[in-house]
């Protein structure tokens, strides 16, 4: 039996799995949370706009994070399909259980061999 997940602790680790079976870089900069929000570009100039740009930039569409496929091909062309926003704020990041010392340290079990796509959303709605 192999068991995982998260409680005070965690099972996972940052990055995807690669085609040959072993963990991605956890220090990559794919290997990050994925932040877009809508109306970015209004902003101030700021660090905050400054990392809504780059994740704008480079959302992970190779790891799996959701897009627009504005010209309807089928395939993610830069600068004319677009991340896809869910909500006013979307997060994607991807992680996995390959490291058995995490895995050990949280149920004591073994790698299953699973990658998380994992999308987060929100909306900005005033209470009436």
């Amino acid at each position: 039996i192999r068991v995982n997940g998260a409680t005070y602790r965690y099972g996972l680790t940052p990055g995807k799995i690669l085609v040959d079976g072993t963990a991605d870089d956890p220090l990559s900069t794919q290997s990050k949370i994925f932040k877009i929000k809508k109306d970015w570009q209004t902003l101030p100039e700021s660090n905050l706009k400054d990392r809504l740009e780059y994740d704008y930039n480079h959302w992970p569409i190779d790891a799996g994070a959701p897009w627009d496929d504005v010209n309807k091909d089928g395939v993610f062309t830069k600068g004319i399909d677009k991340p896809k926003f869910i909500g006013d704020e979307t997060l994607f990041y991807v992680a996995n259980d390959l490291d058995t010392a995490t895995t050990q340290s949280t149920y004591g079990s073994h790698p299953m061999g699973l990658e998380f796509q994992t999308t987060v959303f929100g909306f900005n709605r005033e209470r009436k």
